[in-house]
């Protein structure tokens, strides 16, 4: 059985260069990396409250590369993580992976923008 192949190609962005925020939350995440078909990020979960990740919105810290809004995605995956290079610190990290879904064609070309520039 051959190994499944990503379809699009992933960058990633600068720390903080790339944020997402979801609708249910005023907190934004910092974009870990992000392709033409979806994204991830990483998280610190807050008792009680579930991240709602059916549309989120896009932010770039640059001027020139804007933001991208009420995107449509799907979830892919919701794992547990440790940070990169520590033990385990008392709080739980997660990591999220979702894949963009029925983008309009003003989307697909903010997003073609976004991708050049990182």
């Amino acid at each position: 059985m051959m190994p499944k192949r990503k379809q699009f190609n992933r960058y990633t962005p600068m720390p903080g260069a790339l944020r997402v925020f979801t609708h249910n939350s005023t907190d934004g995440w910092n974009i870990r990396d992000i392709s033409k078909g979806g994204l991830s990020f990483q998280y610190t979960p807050i008792f009680g409250e579930t991240i709602e990740s059916e549309t989120i919105d896009i932010v770039g810290s640059g001027c020139d590369q804007g933001g991208l809004i009420n995107i449509a995605c799907k979830l892919v995956y919701d794992i547990g993580v440790l940070s990169e290079g520590r033990s385990f610190s008392g709080k739980e990290k997660r990591r999220r992976g979702l894949k963009l879904v029925e983008l309009t064609e003003t989307q697909n070309n903010m997003l073609d923008n976004l991708l050049a520039a990182i």
